[in-house]
């Protein structure tokens, strides 16, 4: 992924943010904060996703590079292995890169407040994307302009927090 598509899709999520914040009429006012919401979701896989391909060059195992690159190892009739696509879950293959790219105790890093505030954020966009009863009450309650700005916080904090875990850099992404 390059820089330019990364700061496309910080960009998209900010622009839906400033218009969810301006806007008037509820119900737009609602679809601009489930855009900020989306958009920042699809970030953070776009970043993992990178993160994944940059960390699949180093010197590992077969079987790690193909869960980095959303593949699976199956054995065929003539007892070689073949490569099948497959997907693990973002916060999934977040962990496993944690585990096997720095020297984070996992289990710790479950507790801090980044880890719990982008499964809160995998939780409502579950919601969004996977429906399966969203009432009018819960787009009244959950899906509002503070709510949408803190999703987006907490994902571009949690892809600063991995950036630096795994790859001891910082990475800029507008926080406002």
């Amino acid at each position: 992924m390059t820089d330019s598509y990364f700061k496309t899709l910080d960009t998209s999520s900010k622009s839906f943010l400033i218009l969810a914040k301006d806007e008037k009429h509820a119900t737009k006012r609602r679809s601009y904060s489930i855009a900020v919401m989306i958009n920042s979701w699809v970030l953070l896989e776009a970043y993992i996703n990178n993160l994944s391909e940059i960390l699949s060059k180093a010197k590992i195992e077969s079987h790690e590079r193909a869960l980095l690159l959303d593949r699976e190892l199956k054995l065929k009739e003539d007892g070689t292995f073949t490569e099948i696509r497959s997907h693990s879950p973002t916060l999934k293959r977040t962990l496993f890169i944690l585990r096997r790219f720095s020297s984070v105790d996992v289990e710790k890093f479950r507790e801090c407040k980044e880890w719990q505030n982008v499964q809160k954020c995998e939780s409502i966009r579950n919601d969004l994307i996977h429906p399966k009863t969203i009432t009018k009450k819960y787009l009244e309650h959950q899906i509002t302009v503070k709510k949408a700005e803190k999703f987006r916080s907490d994902v571009l904090s949690f892809i600063k927090v991995i950036n630096k875990k795994v790859l001891n850099k910082d990475i800029i992404l507008d926080q406002t």
